[in-house]
This record gives structure tokens, C-alpha cells and sequence, in this order.
């Protein structure tokens, strides 16, 4: 336990881990101040929706949550079934704008650290099936049987979000014998489940991969705009709120004045009367969105240009110099100092 504890300590994690926390204690009875008893975190560590806390704290929350509430109460079930799409910020952006499953698979296993999981997550292929793994050894053993609830159901919840349909799997595996509340898993999974399998994971068939994504439009401005919709008045704050939820694809003015029912030559008049442009609107989203990406994130240039639909690597790292003053590399590595 110890071996596994010091493998985590280093760790840094997303605030929004401690939120979901926090709100599942509370619905089941337990005081913030009960949840975060000896956590070194502090009313503003909380305070930042993209704010960062270590991953020790993460584990004092979740033991506190432990002592009063047992894995018998479903309670790792219960706070896996409160991620979605929305929460992640920025990182759901990512995810929301992958053009298959593969992709956003591929996505998460490149920069697992700004997931959910405490697990290590893998995948391996085998014929017409490919084995999503959810690994435990690096945890802590009375963390492991909650930690593999808590992220395999959180990934059901996002997978979801992006399928806009049930997510379902060939088979689905847990490395540890059958709990007593085995009967609570059938409502948060969607397989035929397996206790005391080798490894912890979803059995999934291949064609999955290949599947565009099918993300709801509801699910989909919610997650490309959390953390960050234009409280704005007036016609610049509609524009940005347009662009934000299509950077993918970023529409053009005649796609965005269509959007709002108006003429391009009336769009083009409103936004010079409040003392912008277009081409101004797209350039300040596209570059506080690429800002968000360097800072929260470890995507590479290369995954942030194909993001915000830059033609490559080069075209994005000279827009950005030219609106922030600075290269990427040189931004991230100044933002990242002050954490």
C-alpha cells in the first residue's frame, strides 16, 4: 500500500474530481468539513473550475467518504454515475470534437492524467474485439474495488455523451470476486458482467472504433462552452457563443449571421457598432480557447491546431504568437510555473 500510495502523491488532478466528491458525500449524508477532514485544500483550491489538486488530497476525500459510507452502499457506483461530458471543461471540449470513438479513445490514453481515472487505463486488440483495461495496481488496496467502480461507470457516463446512446459491451470484467451489491451494477452497466476475471475492463467489438461520435447538440454546447460562455451583451457575446460551440469546424460569418437570422451585411454593421469584427471574434475565441488547451492539458500543437481547425502545426503556433505575444511552448511552460 505504501508502494502504491508514493506512486500517486506526485500526482496532480483535476479540482472537478473533489467537486463530484463533495456533492456524493453530501447526498448521502456527510458535512463538506466531514469530507475534507485532514486535506490541505482550501476554500480557493475549490474555488477554480480548472483549478488543480493533488492527488493525495483526492484519496483523503475518498477515504473520509469510506469510513461513513461503504462500498455496500454503492457509493463508488453512485460517484462514477456523476461524471459527464460537461464536467472535464475544457478536456470534454477535446473529447466532444473527436471525429470517431477510436479518436477520442486514443485521446484519453495519450493524456489519461487529465481523466478521471485513478486506474491505468490501456486497450489491446484481439480479432474483432478490442479490450479497454482498467488496471488497479498502482492504488491503493483499500481504494482499488471503489476506484475501478467509480471509473469504469464515470467512462459508461461520458461514453454515453458522446454515442448519444446507451453504451453497451460484449462482456464486462472486474478483477475482484463478486460484492455483496453486485445487483446495483446492472443499473449502471450495460453487458453481461464477469467477477474475479483477470483484469478490470470493457469487451467491446472492434467496429466501435471506427463509429463517428454522435454527441447531442444539448450535450455538446453544454460541454464545448462549460467554464467558458460569453456572459457578453449585446451581438459580440452571441457571435463568440456561435463560434465556441463550432471550433471544430469554426462556421463562417454567412453560417453564423444565418444562426442568429440575420443578413452578413447586418451582422457585419452590429458588431462594428459595438467596436469589433468577425475576423477579431474568431481570432480572441480561437486563441483563449488555445490558451485553456496549453494550460490544462498536454495535447501537442499538432492535436491543439486540429482543434480550433487550424491547417497544421506551423499555422497555429504563428497565429498564436501573433495574438498572445508568445510561442506555445514558451506560454505553457510560463502558465505551469505558477502552479
Amino acid at each position: 500500500m505504501d508502494t502504491a500510495n508514493a506512486s500517486l502523491n506526485g500526482l496532480k488532478r483535476s479540482v472537478v474530481n473533489a467537486h463530484i466528491l463533495l456533492s456524493s458525500a453530501q447526498a448521502h449524508g456527510l458535512s463538506s468539513s466531514e469530507a475534507l477532514a485532514n486535506c490541505s485544500l482550501s476554500s480557493t483550491d475549490l474555488s477554480s473550475p480548472t483549478g488543480l489538486i493533488s492527488a493525495r488530497d483526492e484519496i483523503q476525500i475518498i477515504r473520509n467518504i469510506l469510513a461513513q459510507c461503504p462500498l455496500e452502499s454503492g457509493i463508488g457506483l453512485t460517484v462514477g454515475s456523476r461524471y459527464h461530458l460537461a464536467a472535464f471543461g475544457v478536456w470534454g471540449f477535446a473529447l466532444a470534437n473527436s471525429a470517431t470513438v477510436g479518436e477520442a479513445i486514443q485521446l484519453s490514453l495519450a493524456h489519461s492524467a487529465m481523466t478521471f481515472a485513478f486506474s491505468h487505463l490501456s486497450i489491446q486488440e484481439h480479432g474483432e474485439l478490442f479490450h479497454w483495461y482498467f488496471d488497479d495496481a498502482d492504488l491503493p488496496d483499500d481504494l482499488k474495488v471503489f476506484s475501478v467502480e467509480r471509473d469504469m461507470v464515470a467512462l459508461s457516463m461520458v461514453a454515453h455523451d458522446l454515442l448519444g446512446t446507451e453504451f453497451g459491451a460484449t462482456e464486462i470484467c472486474f478483477n475482484y470476486p463478486e460484492p455483496p451489491h453486485s445487483d446495483m451494477y446492472r443499473k449502471y452497466f450495460n453487458g453481461p458482467l464477469r467477477f474475479s476475471a483477470p483484469r478490470s475492463g470493457f469487451i467491446l467489438p472492434q467496429s466501435l472504433l471506427g463509429m463517428p461520435l454522435k454527441v447531442p447538440d444539448d450535450v455538446l454546447k453544454e460541454a464545448e462552452t462549460s467554464g467558458f460562455r460569453s456572459n457578453e451583451p449585446g451581438i459580440r457575446g452571441r457571435v463568440r457563443d456561435a463560434l465556441l460551440t463550432n471550433l471544430k469546424t469554426l462556421p463562417s460569418m454567412e453560417t453564423v449571421a444565418d444562426k442568429l437570422c440575420m443578413t452578413v451585411r447586418t451582422l457585419r454593421r452590429k458588431l462594428s457598432n459595438e467596436g469589433t469584427t468577425f475576423r477579431q471574434l474568431v481570432d480572441e475565441v480561437r486563441c483563449e480557447r488555445a490558451k485553456e488547451l496549453l494550460e490544462h492539458t498536454s495535447m501537442s500543437t499538432d492535436e491543439i491546431a486540429r482543434q480550433l481547425s487550424y491547417v497544421d502545426a506551423s499555422s497555429f503556433s504563428q497565429a498564436f504568437r501573433r495574438l498572445a505575444g508568445t510561442s506555445p511552448a514558451v506560454y505553457r511552460q510560463a502558465r505551469r510555473q505558477t502552479y
